[in-house]
């Protein structure tokens, strides 16, 4: 009687007053103490026993505990999976869910991809020049109404781009190709650093053909003109003969020798392999206007620089078509560039 006396004394404390067994009352520090270090595995363990005490309140809070595990377990999936888009996307929610140290580590993992983000920014950055892009205005007309300094602006920004781009891809992780999203876009800014180098070829490929068809004639001429003279007469007697041709030629075709002399100084500096065809054709032009040497050799150097000069307009009939467009890029690659920048502080 004594023991049923006792029994409903304590079962009338834990319901009016609210007295805690000492063991629910540890679990319960424990559970708190879990929450402030944001351990999900912890929170699980703790409410995992507290539910056995009959307490609705615990079951709900070990529901959402099991959901945000749950949403933990699917997103390492994805990300084992290669699907990274998908698992940063699943990652970010989770976060929303429950702000746990173990979702935190998955966001780390996740940054380990921050290489997509620069693709991203120099996709983005090529998309913006070609909205304002000169090309097609170049394209389109006679290389010998081109403002130098703008043509000088336009290989530099061709080239940038193709090398920021080339490099980045370079960069990436092998692994990111398994997403397939990622890999979409990986697939369209190859294609483009390839429509970039046609692109600069063509652009170049122009240039020296409209040099060539609007100099082959006079140059031609002052060739066969020096060269019938050195015939006829000595070295000696020919070069103050010929300075007033040379002069001539020199200052109707002095729009030409800038725009070549401009191209080469810009594509050497930006270490692009198209230098060396501007520099043969400027070095031949060079040497058909200039007396070097006292002409010695003349007759043979000059009629190697003719050559040059007359096949580059052959070669802008077999000028490839370019096909530079912008990079599309989904909503989705958006979505995970803004949630990569979001939790980039995890990865200080």
């Amino acid at each position: 009687m004594i023991k049923i006396i006792k029994l409903m004394i304590l079962t009338l404390c834990l319901g009016i007053t609210g007295c805690k067994p000492n063991h629910i009352a540890q679990l319960e520090t424990q559970l708190q103490n879990a929450q402030v270090n944001r351990d999900l595995n912890a929170q699980y363990k703790v409410l995992s026993e507290l539910v056995n005490y009959d307490s609705d309140e615990w079951k709900i809070h070990l529901a959402n505990i099991q959901g945000s595990i749950e949403q933990l377990n699917n997103t390492n999936q994805l990300l084992a999976a290669g699907q990274i888009i998908e698992a940063q996307q699943a990652a970010h929610q989770a976060k929303l869910s429950n702000n746990s140290i173990q979702i935190d580590e998955t966001l780390k993992k996740l940054q380990t991809y921050a290489q997509v983000l620069h693709l991203i920014e120099a996709v983005q950055s090529y998309n913006a020049y070609m909205r304002v892009s000169p090309l097609k205005t170049f394209l389109s007309t006679n290389a010998s109404h081109w403002k130098i300094l703008a043509l000088n602006e336009l290989y530099k920004s061709l080239i940038t781009h193709d090398d920021t781009i080339s490099q980045v891809l370079s960069q990436l992780p092998k692994n990111t190709r398994q997403d397939p999203i990622i890999k979409e876009l990986i697939t369209a800014s190859q294609n483009q650093v390839d429509q970039l180098q046609v692109t600069l070829d063509l652009l170049l490929t122009k240039q020296l053909a409209d040099f060539s068809t609007a100099s082959v004639s006079q140059l031609n001429e002052l060739y066969t003109t020096t060269a019938y003279n050195l015939n006829l007469f000595s070295p000696v007697v020919v070069i103050p003969m010929m300075k007033p041709m040379i002069r001539h030629t020199k200052h109707t075709l002095a729009y030409w020798d800038e725009s070549l002399n401009n191209s080469r100084i810009t594509l050497s500096r930006l270490n692009s392999p198209l230098a060396s065809r501007v520099i043969e054709v400027r070095d031949a032009y060079i040497q058909l206007i200039s007396q070097e040497s006292e002409y010695a050799n003349y007759h043979g150097a000059s009629k190697k620089s003719m050559e040059i000069i007359k096949s580059l307009a052959k070669s802008k009939e077999r000028a490839p078509v370019t096909h530079l467009v912008p990079i599309h890029i989904s909503a989705n690659i958006l979505s995970f560039s803004q949630q990569l920048q979001m939790y980039r502080y995890l990865s200080r």
